[in-house]
């Protein structure tokens, strides 16, 4: 099924969003484990993309040391009372279409979190290769969003991932994946557009692209991390690359009032974040290897500890002193704000922040000025306990 892309607005009553943040706090003064309610496995870290923003691709993981679909399934059957809550479930790598066993792998996922939603990312390189693997997938599974990574239009695309001439493949990939859609199959298609130095004139026309095919754009700001291996990399926007991402995006709220886009405009402006982080209670990410991050932005100072260690055992790992130390230190973070953390987290326990943010979401003169010249150290990266 398609998704439309247009006029929507996020609305939750005070009232829930005071009960959600009073539920979440009461239960952690109490000392009670918050049970996550979104799971990411990163499958791989073999890659066929070059990203700038991203150095994955130089730390591939040996196919015989990656995750199982044998060990997912432990994972939700030794973890069934903790992670009863879970939700959603995400896919993502490296490119996790290299696994020649996704299928089996999400078929796994679905076994262990039959009411989750599921969401898979990929650079969408081979058309055929995306068909076929989400064409099996939907046959059991209900609730199925593809998100296919798009940077532009033409040779920009190809620029910013690093690898020439895949842009038409990718459009194809996402239309074929629309006429999965259209042909009754539970799917929807969403694009990912990561904001870079080198694609600061194209959110517009890959907006207009995503509203066109009736799908989900997503702009993403981009951001450091142990699932990018990006720690030495330069990815910070330019003054003037900031400006004008900030008018492009002021258009597109005028279509799309959501949440997820105010938090990018006050990244764009410099805005600290003002709402406690829950990753690593209402999320988790585990990489290839088993080890088991808060989520995809931390640094590898933030490694929890690694399943395999711990007889795939969550509760094992959580009591672990370096968990524990980890955990300490990240309640008072500040610093990340990738979307699949912050949208979890202002939905979730800090709802009273997010409500307060969408009554006060009206976008901001296209001319403000950024607070730096360029993003800085602090607002970009993590602090290693």
């Amino acid at each position: 099924m398609r998704r439309r892309t247009g006029p929507k607005k996020e609305h939750v009553s005070f009232r829930r969003a005071v009960l959600r943040w009073l539920r979440y706090r009461l239960a952690d003064a109490l000392g009670f484990r918050v049970r996550p309610r979104k799971l990411r496995f990163a499958v791989t870290k073999r890659c066929n993309a070059r990203c700038v923003m991203c150095n994955a691709w130089e730390y591939p993981s040996a196919p015989t040391a990656e995750i199982t679909p044998g060990e997912i399934r432990k994972i939700g059957e030794r973890n069934r009372w903790f992670l009863r809550r879970v939700n959603h479930v995400s896919f993502t790598g490296g490119e996790p279409m290299l696994r020649l066993d996704l299928v089996e792998l999400v078929r796994a996922a679905h076994q262990a979190f039959p009411r989750a939603a599921f969401n898979i990312n990929t650079n969408g390189f081979s058309a055929a290769r995306v068909l076929s693997v989400v064409g099996e997938i939907v046959k059991f599974h209900p609730r199925l969003a593809v998100m296919v990574s798009l940077d532009g239009l033409g040779e920009v695309h190809n620029t910013v991932r690093g690898v020439p001439g895949v842009f038409p493949r990718v459009v194809e990939t996402i239309d074929n994946l629309i006429a999965l859609g259209e042909e009754g199959k539970k799917v929807s298609v969403e694009v990912n557009f990561v904001l870079t130095n080198r694609n600061s004139d194209q959110m517009m026309p890959v907006f207009h692209f995503c509203r066109e095919r009736g799908i989900e754009f997503n702009p993403i700001y981009p951001v450091y991390g142990q699932l990018y291996e990006n720690d030495d990399a330069e990815i910070g926007l330019e003054r003037q690359i900031t400006r004008r991402f900030l008018g492009d995006l002021a258009e597109i709220q005028r279509a799309d009032g959501s949440l997820v886009l105010f938090e990018l405009e006050e990244q764009l402006l410099g805005i600290p974040r003002n709402f406690d982080c829950w990753a690593g209670r209402t999320m988790f990410l585990i990489e290839s290897d088993c080890a088991v991050f808060p989520n995809g932005s931390c640094p590898p100072g933030f490694c929890l500890g690694n399943l395999r260690e711990f007889d795939h055992r969550f509760a094992a790992l959580l009591r672990s002193p370096r968990a524990r130390g980890v955990l300490r230190v990240l309640r008072q973070c500040r610093l990340c704000r990738i979307p699949c953390e912050t949208m979890t987290t202002l939905r979730g326990p800090e709802a009273l922040a997010g409500y307060l943010k969408m009554r006060h979401a009206v976008p901001r003169s296209a001319a403000g000025t950024p607070s730096t010249s360029r993003v800085t150290e602090d607002s970009s990266r993590q602090r290693t306990p």
